[in-house]
């Protein structure tokens, strides 16, 4: 028997847990920071905005714990000063309200941004009604 993957990522964005990956910038499944079961425990236990400010500060606590710099033959460097940085932001931009949940957006459709009834039984008006 083969073990599940640790960390996927559906670029189509099907699940919750795909859309905190997008956010975070971890959708490099072969070198993901957090394990789906990770960010599915915090999608239980949170909502959709707290579960997204823990995961960030977690990163942002396991980057303390690593060298300042990173760097592979090829070219490639790693700053964690960078990351911090942007998942920080993604911190802010949250507790902001900038950054919401789909559902949360359906919600506030559905129960806090329409008003029916200020127009009436006569809405729409009269020139678009076919009766």
């Amino acid at each position: 028997m083969t073990n599940p993957p640790i960390a996927t990522f559906d670029p189509a964005l099907s699940s919750m847990r795909d859309k905190i990956r997008l956010l975070l910038g971890d959708t490099d499944t072969e070198n993901a920071l957090l394990q789906d079961a990770t960010i599915d425990a915090a999608l239980v236990d949170y909502s959709y905005r707290k579960a997204v400010i823990l995961l960030a500060q977690s990163l942002i606590a396991i980057a303390g714990q690593q060298p300042s710099d990173y760097s592979e033959s090829g070219g490639v460097t790693l700053r964690w000063a960078d990351r911090v940085a942007g998942w920080r932001s993604v911190i802010e931009l949250v507790r902001r309200g900038d950054i919401a949940a789909l559902s949360d957006k359906i919600g506030e459709v559905a129960i806090g941004k329409t008003n029916v009834q200020q127009h009436g039984t006569n809405w729409p008006p009269n020139r678009f009604r076919s009766d």
